[in-house]
């Protein structure tokens, strides 16, 4: 029973603290563990990545905020980025954006969690962040997760543009072997002012070529 977790991203000096894990060996986050980097990504309010800019691509990462387009960033081939942020309302509504974690193994043995969602917010939820994996062996039960999803509302308005839920955000998986996961791994949107989904991406270090994962949950984001 275990938490891994880094700082909270600072706007003063600008600094997102991302988690590299390089294991020589096997990797093991049982059912009762988590590595989480959910609410540390951009701070808020409204700084964005990737190269922290203020309320350019605010609660937007792999899927752009709701009414928007053309605010997403980085690749779906690899995760290498942090989400951005919403506004915040108080302490239980940060709107801080998801952070970003790559996990370098001989093999992951995941049952727990591994995420990096982005933070609720007041009517702008903070986008999802990243997470990389690149194993050799990549396995767990169906309790294991990897979560780069966008963060809800506090607030919602299906009419004003400027309310989104966080978009989500990106994940990409490099293994020989992942026929031994049983597990779930989403990018989705925040569920309230839906934004648009992220990516998640599935390579098979045998094949030229991946797959790549766009789910919404169910919902659509105009």
């Amino acid at each position: 029973n275990a938490t891994l977790t880094v700082p909270k991203a600072t706007s003063s000096p600008r600094k997102v603290h991302g988690l590299s894990l390089d294991v020589g060996g096997t990797l093991t986050v049982d059912a009762d563990s988590v590595i989480d980097l959910a609410d540390k990504g951009y701070p808020n309010n409204d700084w964005s990545g990737p190269d922290f800019s203020s309320a350019i691509r605010e609660s937007s990462h792999g899927g752009n905020r709701r009414h928007e387009q053309g605010r997403t960033y980085g690749r779906f081939e690899r995760a290498r980025f942090a989400g951005s942020a919403g506004n915040r309302y108080n302490d239980d509504y940060p709107g801080r954006g998801g952070g970003f974690v790559e996990v370098f193994a001989t093999s992951l043995q995941l049952d727990g969690l591994i995420t990096t969602e982005g933070g609720r917010g007041d009517h702008r939820g903070g986008a999802g962040g990243g997470i990389h994996i690149q194993v050799t062996t990549f396995s767990g039960g169906v309790s294991g997760q990897l979560l780069a999803t966008g963060g809800d509302q506090r607030n919602t308005s299906s009419s004003n543009t400027s309310y989104s839920a966080g978009a989500g955000g990106r994940i990409s998986i490099y293994s020989t072997d992942a026929s031994a996961y049983l597990g779930s791994a989403g990018a989705a949107s925040g569920a309230t002012d839906a934004a648009g989904a992220g990516t998640v991406y599935w390579h098979n270090l045998g094949e030229a070529y991946g797959d790549m994962v766009v789910d919404n949950g169910g919902n659509a984001a105009p």
